[in-house]
């Protein structure tokens, strides 16, 4: 019980530590910004990776975020895409695993 504690204060910790500054020419490499015209294609594009990856065994496990939290980006094709590409990525996904 007291392991559990000690990990929770240290996580507890990270909170009030300031995030380090990130050079623009390292933060414009990273950042991907799609037109709204093209984002459907695009988040379609990305699904049907991690589709792969796991129909092919290359990962069990997938984290995705698709956007900033405060971003929202209402797209129509983005809702499809993600209505069809979540019905095919359970169906890639053994029943033993679903909740």
């Amino acid at each position: 019980m007291r392991e559990v504690e000690i990990r929770a204060e240290r996580m507890d910790a990270w909170l009030n530590i300031p995030k380090p500054k990130v050079d623009a020419a390292t933060t414009e490499h990273v950042t991907r910004n799609v037109p709204r015209q093209q984002a459907g294609e695009y988040y379609r594009t990305m699904y049907d990776l991690i589709l792969l990856a796991l129909r092919t065994d290359m990962t069990r496990v997938v984290s995705y975020m698709s956007a900033r939290r405060a971003t929202a980006c209402r797209c129509r094709s983005l809702a499809s895409a993600r209505a069809a590409t979540s019905s095919r990525t359970t169906a890639a996904i053994p029943r033993s695993w679903r909740a």
